[in-house]
């Protein structure tokens, strides 16, 4: 009775694992070919986001992380350069820094708030706050050169404005569009669904 007991929940034990395999070998993952590499992204066309009906358009992206062999997600700094607003003419001095942890299912997660600080406008000062939050709307296409282009098609942002030029309550209608590549330095990566 013990060894049909011990050999049932070997059975169990072997079944679960290999389920758990499978559904790791299933998911959508990045592969860099050495961990530790500077995971680096650059992007030279418009980055548009618009909050509460109001456009806001960034010119450049760059972004750097560091990589993983085999990962679900990516952890990435970004900083947007090269921004000015449709609402009263303004623009941006400083960067928009952005900390994001990209998942390879096409999920993004805005790790801390991100602040964004127009002057110069015609009805004066706005500052946004886009709250952190998790988001759709990410695709990935692998290059033949061993790098990847970020597609980004993000809906449904929350952000709340406040100043003259811009004051409106946490509401969810902000998108972003946008892309860069993503490449590794002295390495490759790749994304696989």
């Amino acid at each position: 009775m013990r060894v049909v007991k011990t050999l049932s929940i070997a059975f169990v034990v072997v079944c679960a694992c290999s389920a758990m395999a499978a559904a790791t070998a299933s998911a959508d993952l990045f592969l860099a070919s050495a961990a530790g590499l500077l995971l680096l992204a650059s992007a030279d066309n418009t980055q548009a986001f618009i909050f509460h009906g109001n456009e806001l358009k960034c010119t450049a992206l760059t972004a750097h992380g560091v990589t993983a062999l085999r990962s679900l997600d990516q952890h990435a700094t970004v900083s947007y350069t090269g921004c000015k607003a449709s609402f009263g003419g303004g623009t941006v001095d400083e960067p928009i820094v952005a900390l994001y942890l990209f998942l390879a299912n096409g999920t993004v997660h805005i790790l801390k708030p991100i602040l964004i600080f127009v002057l110069n406008t015609i009805f004066g000062e706005c500052h946004v706050t886009v709250e952190a939050q998790t988001l759709l709307g990410i695709t990935y296409h692998n290059n033949a050169s061993g790098d990847i282009l970020l597609l980004a098609n993000v809906k449904s942002i929350k952000s709340e404005g406040l100043g003259p030029a811009c004051t409106y309550s946490l509401e969810s209608g902000g998108t972003y569009t946008g892309n860069a590549l993503v490449f590794v330095h002295g390495g490759t990566i790749q994304w696989h669904a």
